[in-house]
């Protein structure tokens, strides 16, 4: 099976290959995450995001609800979170978890995504 990109074509995967793939995407990604937490935390939790919060607010009613999926260190849905929205926050790296869990209000979980 092929697909056509542009001018090329393209091998299609099987489906189960492809599952394999990402799941093996998916796990270095969570380990680079795992080992790396505590430099993404240094290096992002006081980035200044007003402009991309500000974007974003335009679009949520007040005191909604967000899913935060990939939500790093909490950053993000800490901010949300004292505007009163509630948040539902989530990540697969456990360390990054682990860090959010010491900001939020409400707790992060660990989870990861399946493409099945």
């Amino acid at each position: 099976m092929c697909k056509s990109r542009g001018n090329k074509m393209l091998k299609q995967q099987p489906k189960d290959e492809r599952a394999t793939k990402h799941s093996e995407n998916a796990s270095s990604s969570i380990g680079y995450y795992d080992k790396n937490a505590q430099t993404f935390y240094e290096r992002t939790i006081n980035a200044d995001m007003s402009q991309c919060y500000d974007r974003f607010l335009q679009y949520l009613k007040p005191s909604g609800h967000i899913l935060d999926m990939g939500c790093g260190v909490g950053r993000d849905a800490l901010f949300f979170e004292n505007l009163g929205y509630l948040v539902t926050a989530f990540d697969g790296s456990q360390a990054m978890v682990d860090f959010a869990n010491k900001i939020l209000k409400k707790p992060c979980k660990t989870n990861a995504i399946s493409r099945d």
